[in-house]
């Protein structure tokens, strides 16, 4: 069984990696169009964001979805990729990103 979603965790990963990049709250929260204290709630295990807005902040961070959300890190080389398909899926709205989401739940055993 795989890791499960632990929303302090994260948002203490979110809070440790925006301060190691010298970003401040407000320009997070600017860069990703959510409000200051909202940011704040996701920061301290408050607030649950929508896929969306894990994924804005991740790309914002320049960080993998998979570390922000379950802590998970991986080698640069792979990073790289993930970021970008990250930068995609941020594009995304909820629905579209659900649907890439149940391809690649098919896809991915085949490979």
């Amino acid at each position: 069984m795989g890791k499960s979603y632990d929303k302090k965790a994260c948002g203490a990963r979110i809070k440790h990696t925006r301060i190691n990049r010298n970003i401040t709250q407000e320009q997070l929260a600017e860069n990703v169009s959510i409000s200051i204290s909202f940011l704040y709630g996701i920061e301290s295990g408050i607030k649950k964001p929508s896929l969306v807005k894990l994924i804005n902040i991740a790309t914002e961070l320049d960080e993998s979805l998979d570390y922000i959300v379950f802590g998970n890190d991986y080698a640069p080389a792979s990073s790289e990729v993930h970021i970008e398909i990250e930068r995609m899926l941020s594009h995304c709205d909820i629905p579209t990103a659900e649907k890439v989401r149940d391809i690649l739940k098919l896809i991915l055993p085949m490979l």
